[in-house]
């Protein structure tokens, strides 16, 4: 299996390998800032690009499906390396920094919602436009957006 995994890496073109590397690099800066900086700081470190820097539209116009569907493949694939419990906010964060990097505009937002024992559950997602690149999977209930 982590054989198979690391051929396919291997085969991979330049431009991709560096995307991964960079999903991955991300994850692990998210997860230790989580653990440092109070959460109330962390949407502060994790802003939309600015309007004008290269996609002074709200998200979708710019962004090509490709590159969006390549930062989403690279977080997915990266997260399983992942060593923090709390996958999709980590992923959200790092996705969130991909695409600032490419001047898109996005929305991550947080939400709750109860399971089927009454306990409730977080999650994180992240959006541009109508495009996800962490699912919102079940109905969450929208708490905060940045």
């Amino acid at each position: 299996m982590i054989i198979r995994k690391a051929k396919t890496f291997i085969a991979l073109p330049f431009n991709k390998k560096k995307l991964f590397f960079e999903a991955w690099l991300f994850q692990v800066v998210a997860g230790l800032l989580l653990k440092i900086i109070p959460f109330k700081h962390i949407p502060g470190l994790f802003p939309n690009p600015k309007p004008g820097t290269r996609n002074p539209e709200r998200g979708t116009r710019n962004a090509e499906p490709g590159t969006l569907a390549d930062i989403k493949t690279a977080v997915q694939c990266t997260s399983p390396c992942s060593i923090w419990r709390n996958h999709c906010l980590v992923q959200s964060l790092a996705g969130r920094w991909m695409l600032r990097r490419n001047g898109i505009t996005s929305q991550l937002s947080l939400g709750l919602r109860k399971d089927d024992n009454k306990k409730l559950q977080a999650h994180a997602w992240l959006k541009v436009g109508d495009y996800e690149i962490v699912s919102k999977k079940d109905d969450y209930f929208e708490l905060f957006t940045f």
